[in-house]
């Protein structure tokens, strides 16, 4: 494909990573968490060996990018988000992407799983599918913030 690179995220990626994911519903997981990482976490994941934090550019753009939790203890990874811009879509980005994530992902050690939890508001199921993934059970997700900063504002006024 025509100038497409692959490439951890650095400190500069942050802010468009941001934009790009701060109004995506498909991130959504409860009505009172703030439905993207807040920025100092995207900030904190650079260079982690924790986190493979990737993003995809076209013609020296970002047009995407993808997160994933590794778990060294339970040997899996975890993909929090993936996302390609709206006119770059079914073009086969988000494949090579997310192809190149579980090569990085293997090669950093992790050998049991990679998943995807799918939230209902999150259309990603058939591009999962497409690329090998299994479907598993539906479920119920429970979460509970330990700091304000996944917090969504209050739209209320105060009285």
């Amino acid at each position: 494909m025509d100038n497409i690179v692959i490439r951890d995220a650095k400190e500069k990626d942050v802010d468009i990573v941001f934009e790009q994911g701060k109004n995506v519903s498909g991130f959504e997981v409860d009505p009172e968490t703030i439905s993207f990482w807040p920025i100092q976490l995207l900030r904190q994941s650079i260079g982690k060996e924790d986190v493979v934090f990737l993003v995809i550019e076209k013609e020296g753009s970002i047009i995407g990018f993808i997160i994933v939790n590794l778990n060294y203890s339970l040997s899996k990874g975890e993909i929090e988000d993936i996302f390609i811009i709206e006119p770059e879509r079914n073009k086969g980005y988000g494949t090579m992407l997310l192809k190149k994530a579980i090569e990085v992902t293997k090669n950093r050690g992790i050998l049991y799983k990679i998943e995807y939890v799918n939230a209902l508001t999150n259309t990603a199921g058939g591009f999962f599918q497409k690329n090998g993934f299994t479907e598993g059970n539906e479920f119920t997700w429970f979460s509970l913030a330990l700091t304000d900063i996944f917090k969504k504002a209050s739209t209320e006024n105060p009285s």
